[in-house]
């Protein structure tokens, strides 16, 4: 039956389009079972990768109450790192794009029991952003993709508190970011830290402009800078 309603094609504006939504919270009741554990998280990959948008919001609520159970971060993650490797682009980097709102949760960074395996998860998927094909740079999944980062990774930056571990890595990220769209979903993080609303302190959002800002590329002709063209960078975003 889950994979039934889980085919419904219906359009995002039509009442049919809640039933693969009931199957996104069919299939986490099956993890949450142990029962068909397999199927449920392929299942739940294209599903998250849904181009419709109530589909993955629903996908990604449903994934959100799963992570939020003692181990289901954990678990959650693992699939996710098989998600980076799926052959099929657009559910790719929407089924990531997914995930990586699901980190967004400050409750959910908390329930993680090692910061390192969401860590090199997020970098995993930079740099999938960074090496996928020219053609890519098209993909709607992929643009979702760079919008969920600066929330997520400027969580990471202030949550993940242990020796610094978050923003150490984050600052790693920024120094060696070189993809442009890369740079500029970098760059919203460190300006979104910056904001007096986010409390976070404006040491940290300086200390990862630093990084930002040492890994441009030079300008051709430094001799045309203008002088002054600098003032309020701290609230700019950076290229």
């Amino acid at each position: 039956m889950l994979d039934r309603l889980g085919a419904n094609d219906a359009a995002p504006d039509t009442p049919d389009v809640f039933l693969p939504i009931a199957a996104a919270h069919g299939w986490v009741g099956r993890l949450r079972a142990d029962r068909e554990v397999g199927a449920a998280w392929a299942a739940l990959a294209t599903l998250a990768g849904d181009e419709r948008t109530p589909v993955r919001l629903g996908t990604l609520n449903a994934l959100s109450s799963y992570a939020a159970r003692p181990g289901g971060a954990a678990a959650l993650l693992a699939q996710a790192l098989d998600w980076l490797e799926m052959e099929d682009r657009e559910i790719c980097f929407g089924a990531t794009g997914v995930v990586i709102e699901v980190f967004a949760d400050r409750q959910t960074l908390a329930a993680i029991g090692n910061p390192e395996t969401l860590l090199d998860y997020l970098s995993r998927a930079i740099a999938a952003v960074a090496d996928a094909p020219r053609s890519a740079e098209r993909s709607d999944a992929r643009r979702r993709l760079l919008l969920a980062l600066p929330r997520t990774l400027a969580g990471v930056a202030a949550g993940l508190r242990v020796a610094d571990r978050g923003a150490d890595w984050l600052e790693e990220e920024c120094r060696n970011a070189r993809h442009p769209d890369v740079r500029d979903a970098l760059s919203k993080t460190v300006v979104s830290l910056a904001d007096k609303t986010a409390g976070q302190g404006a040491a940290l959002a300086r200390r990862l402009r630093a990084a930002l800002e040492g890994s441009a590329k030079p300008p051709r002709d430094p001799t045309r800078i203008r002088r002054g063209s600098g003032r309020g960078k701290s609230t700019r975003p950076m290229r």
